[in-house]
């Protein structure tokens, strides 16, 4: 579940306060059937437009100088803004990387660690190959209070929201009951090689972008759990191994995470301190709205362009 932002005013309030874009993927490719029916993957014309637009009419800042400002108590530049990627799919450095090297943007890729080098598959990704491939008619599920039909792609799209809304506010252990019976009852095995869309990157493709002075790479867990809903041992976990698979891979310090989901209710104080125990000095949420002179670095907000029809926001001025 997504909180809501208004638009309202927006051209006004980036002349004093930071926007920050969120992307997860960028593709070539032409979706079948419900896959990316949400546009997580933006198509690669529309990055493209994108990152033109704000080269030439904002300032765009790295999250370093975004620290370095808050940590100052300064202003940010009129029209400043920053380019995020969140979790590890290899269209970043296929599609995403050489328009943003290009266009000289300096971008920060928050990375899940768990799924490099990886033929898995992130737990959304695979509820939505499973109701996009399957030919079952309607389905029920464990914990689950409706059936849920799949005899059009408009109903599958209704039914992949409610299950993905409802495994985002429960345990991952019942998250995990849920997508293994629809794995099971809708007769598909979600795979990697079933759109392009899924695959992730190598360790080697992380490594020549982390080597890219232009570019940052930051944890994002290890596998992408809501980090609010985990044991401390669990999260100790979700964030150390990731944070040292990147140090010992890339052989640089982490500094900068984001959080899995990254709503309100996906963390907390007590993933703060332990992101700050670890090194962290930036982790940004997945809350939509601008970012005011004197923003906590841990509770910075995004926007997640083109994600379910929200707008590239510069184009509404």
């Amino acid at each position: 579940m997504f909180t809501s932002f208004s638009y309202k005013n927006f051209s006004k309030r980036i002349k004093k306060e930071l926007c920050i874009l969120l992307y997860h993927g960028v593709t070539r490719i032409k979706s079948r059937g419900i896959e990316n029916f949400s546009q997580k993957h933006l198509p690669v014309e529309a990055f493209f437009d994108q990152m033109k637009y704000i080269s030439k009419n904002c300032q765009v800042l790295s999250m370093d100088q975004v620290v370095e400002i808050l940590n100052n108590s300064l202003a940010f530049p009129s029209k400043s803004v920053v380019v995020t990627f969140d979790d590890s799919f290899e269209n970043i450095y296929t599609n995403a990387a050489p328009i943003l090297e290009d266009l000289n943007i300096p971008t920060v890729f928050y990375i899940t660690t768990g799924y490099i080098d990886s033929e898995d598959m992130f737990w959304v990704d695979k509820i939505e190959d499973c109701i996009n491939r399957t030919k079952v008619r309607k389905i029920e599920l464990p914990y689950c209070k409706e059936t849920f039909l799949l005899d059009t792609n408009k109903n599958k799209v209704n039914s992949l929201i409610k299950i993905k809304d409802f495994c985002k506010i429960i345990s991952t252990k019942i998250k995990s009951e849920i997508v293994e019976a629809l794995i099971e009852r809708s007769k598909i095995n979600p795979e990697v090689k079933s759109s392009k869309n899924y695959r992730k990157l190598t360790w080697s493709q992380l490594k020549e972008l982390g080597e890219n002075p232009q570019f940052i790479i930051g944890g994002h867990s290890h596998t992408h759990s809501i980090l609010s809903q985990i044991s401390l041992q669990e999260l100790d976990f979700e964030i150390g191994h990731c944070i040292d698979l990147l140090r010992q891979n890339l052989n640089r310090e982490i500094k900068h995470f984001s959080y899995p989901e990254g709503q309100e209710d996906h963390y907390n104080e007590e993933v703060i301190k332990r992101l700050k125990d670890r090194g962290i000095i930036c982790a940004p949420t997945a809350i939509p709205g601008l970012n005011p002179k004197g923003s906590d670095p841990f509770h910075l907000k995004r926007i997640m362009v083109n994600f379910m029809g929200i707008p590239f926001p510069y184009h509404l001025q």
